[in-house]
């Protein structure tokens, strides 16, 4: 069985992008999926728009009138004139297409296929992969995601018919899934596991390489981020002049034990590990930049710096999230209802922390608490994956179950009594394969 570790499972950012991405007209971006051509510069209609684009890269979406356009593939550091491929492209108004390079430069097979891909609007809770079959010396290959054939005998561009593009899509239920090409014969060729795939997202499962070492690139595209509104600096006037209730959580399974610095500065939570969550302290409302550094380290070695705004008077649980590995680690900011909550009720707030596991559902005994909680950013690109509840003081059993699953518990939080007017912080955290769960609780003052 021959496999391969990823090329590259985030997209990789060639383009120097801007504040916020036009949305008019085509869309075109360019995948370098020859194995041999060396690093290349690429031109669209002369203008340079990326340098250096090795084997597996593929560039940010950029945005050009429907009509004719020229893409220009360059090796590195020479001039347009000596270009190793030059390729027609006539875009309509909403078309997105990727541009891939392909073939064997030492076989003088260097082309282009254009892969025109299906933006269409994606049913809710759905997520669309698009598969393609760059290896050029390997007979047609079959996409799975998990056990279940998606995309079968797609073959390399032209290999079953001078209009065969190597190319298929697929809908499928957002979730958790790995993603496969395999042979004729069942074999693994290629595969990323346990991807999360988010809901109203587009992927590219790309099968690249050769046949002697066939490999993969996964990349993937979020329209609603790239439609977004570009983000406005925080008006520190907005935040008020008083001062707010925070604490820190480390809930980034792999990033180790990390000193926390604000504004530059050394706090008191040094050393926190994983699965810590410090007590509350007071700071002045205003614009914070948050530092996250490997013990013993300096803030030269920060592994994220964010800035995140405190409001005045609020509580704020600043939640260090992600994977450190994959490049995904950030803060996430919950806000936490401290309001009164009443001497026969207590208040359960609920936070999804684990990056590669789907929707749950948060239940007292047999009360749904909190619904498909999804990680942040998964059900939508503005969800915070943290919910707040209340709930009568009794002693109950919690348990967490997959959203897609209810009936089977993939965390028995066990029996807890509630006491009046207390926040109880439950977070599930780890990864997927070993969920782990918290709950700390807060008189409400």
């Amino acid at each position: 069985m021959r496999r391969l570790t990823m090329i590259f499972a985030i997209l990789f950012l060639l383009v120097i992008g801007v504040a916020a991405q036009d949305m008019s007209g085509a869309h075109v971006r360019i995948a370098h999926f020859s194995p041999d051509a060396g690093s290349v510069d690429l031109y669209v209609d002369g203008a340079l728009v990326a340098e250096e684009v090795n084997f597996g890269d593929v560039t940010e979406w950029e945005s050009y009138g429907a009509g004719k356009h020229v893409v220009t593939i360059v090796p590195t550091g020479e001039e347009a004139a000596n270009s190793v491929l030059d390729v027609d492209i006539a875009l309509n108004d909403g078309d997105w297409v990727t541009v891939a390079v392909i073939g064997e430069a030492a076989r003088d097979t260097l082309s282009a296929q254009l892969l025109l891909q299906d933006y269409s609007p994606i049913n809710e809770g759905e997520t669309r992969v698009t598969f393609f079959n760059a290896i050029p010396d390997a007979p047609p290959v079959d996409f799975y995601a998990n056990d279940v054939a998606l995309a079968v005998t797609v073959g390399y561009p032209g290999f079953l018919g001078p209009d065969s593009d190597g190319m298929a899509s697929s809908d499928i239920v957002a979730g958790s899934y790995t993603l496969a090409a395999k042979g004729e014969d069942g074999s693994e060729l290629a595969a990323i596991e346990g991807v999360t795939l988010g809901a109203g997202r587009y992927y590219l499962f790309a099968a690249v390489g050769l046949a002697a070492n066939p490999q993969y690139v996964f990349v993937s595209t979020d329209l609603d981020e790239m439609m977004a509104p570009t983000e406005e600096p925080i008006d520190p006037a907005t935040l008020g002049d008083g001062s707010a209730m925070v604490r820190v959580a480390h809930f980034a399974p792999g990033a180790g034990e990390v000193d926390i610095y604000l504004n530059g500065e050394a706090t008191d939570l040094m050393g926190t590990d994983f699965a810590t969550v410090s007590d509350w302290f007071e700071l002045p409302a205003g614009i914070y930049t948050i530092q996250l550094v490997p013990a013993g380290g300096s803030v030269a070695d920060a592994v994220l710096t964010q800035d995140v705004g405190i409001a005045t008077d609020s509580w704020v649980t600043l939640a260090a999230i992600g994977y450190l590995e994959k490049d995904s680690l950030e803060i996430q900011p919950l806000i936490e209802d401290f309001s009164n909550a009443g001497v026969a009720s207590s208040r359960i707030s609920f936070f999804h922390a684990i990056p590669d596991l789907e929707p749950v559902n948060l239940y007292a005994d047999d009360t749904a608490l909190a619904m498909t909680v999804g990680y942040p950013g998964y059900v939508t690109p503005d969800s915070d994956g943290f919910i707040t509840t209340e709930i009568v003081t009794d002693t109950y059993q919690f348990t967490i179950t997959l959203a897609s699953d209810p009936d089977t518990v993939l965390v028995d939080v066990g029996e807890i009594t509630l006491g009046s007017d207390r926040n109880y912080f439950i977070a599930l955290i780890n990864t997927a394969a070993e969920p782990l769960f918290l709950v700390v609780p807060t008189d409400i003052p």
